[in-house]
């Protein structure tokens, strides 16, 4: 059982949400006057991702500030499912871009990744045929595309897939942003 459902009957009594649908108020007075009832919730930085955490008194537990968002509003975030962005900003908590989904799901919306040397999410340069390899994984399993010489027709290649990997619950975000820099001594083409 998750941390959010193990928590919630605790969850929905310490804490409300406000009219606006995005500030959450405490529904309690904290122990000692450390805060009052009413009190907006400041969440604090829980990760080095730009999570905001917030924690459950009581419980000795730190939750996500939008998997409390989500519980307050009334979603269910069942067993084996995780709350995502869906824009990949998790300032943005607004109801229209928060989804529960599972966590293969959530990786189908993820950027680019930091060692990525081609800057196309799904091909890599092959040293062994001097090409570049398309990969995606489809339905769970990778799958391999074909290979071409250059870039560019690796990416038409890729593209020529999108519908197919569009279906398969990927974002047109997914792989769009770098995560960082290329790494120094990188073999991309």
């Amino acid at each position: 059982m998750n941390t959010i459902n193990k928590h919630k009957d605790t969850i929905l009594k310490w804490f409300y949400l406000d009219e606006d649908d995005m500030t959450v108020r405490r529904a309690k007075n904290g122990y000692r006057g450390r805060y009052a009832k009413h009190d907006i919730v400041v969440p604090y930085r829980l990760c080095s991702h730009g999570y905001g955490g917030v924690h459950v008194p009581k419980t000795r537990t730190t939750v996500p500030y939008h998997h409390l968002l989500t519980i307050l509003r009334g979603i269910a975030v069942p067993c084996n499912t995780v709350v995502d962005h869906r824009d990949g900003n998790s300032d943005n908590n607004e109801r229209s871009n928060i989804r529960v989904v599972t966590q293969g799901i959530n990786c189908k919306n993820a950027k680019m990744h930091k060692n990525n040397t081609s800057s196309v999410t799904g091909i890599n340069w092959n040293r062994a045929s001097s090409s570049y390899t398309v990969r995606k994984y489809i339905q769970g399993k990778r799958k391999y595309l074909g290979h071409r010489s250059s870039l560019v027709e690796a990416v038409k290649l890729l593209n020529s897939y999108e519908d197919i990997i569009l279906a398969d619950g990927y974002t047109k975000r997914h792989g769009k942003e770098r995560s960082t820099t290329i790494p120094q001594g990188s073999t991309a083409k």
